[in-house]
């Protein structure tokens, strides 16, 4: 009993001398106040650079007109369906 108690003792003293000789470092990276993505033992990936289209349709909300936004240049209306789905127009570009 004494020789398996000392083994499991002596296991684990190795584990413990191996973990607090590592390092490591959490990466976290953060596009303006949002974090991305975080890793532990890789980089972290970086922003995406896509671009985001402001898309706008005067007729949404009662004819107040209503903006979204898309990852395609083509407007795909998300108000009216199939109906009228390309009315609108691209706004802006964020880029």
């Amino acid at each position: 009993m004494k020789q398996v108690f000392h083994k499991i003792m002596s296991l684990a003293m190795a584990f413990v001398v191996l973990f607090s000789t590592m390092s490591f470092t959490v990466n976290m990276h953060y596009c303006g106040d949002t974090l991305v993505e975080t890793a532990i033992f890789k980089k972290a990936k970086g922003c995406v650079n896509e671009k985001v289209y402001v898309e706008f349709c005067p007729m949404a909300d009662n004819n107040s007109g209503a903006y979204w936004l898309s990852k395609e240049e083509k407007v795909i209306n998300p108000y009216f369906g199939e109906a009228m789905l390309t009315c609108g127009e691209v706004k802006q570009v964020i880029e």
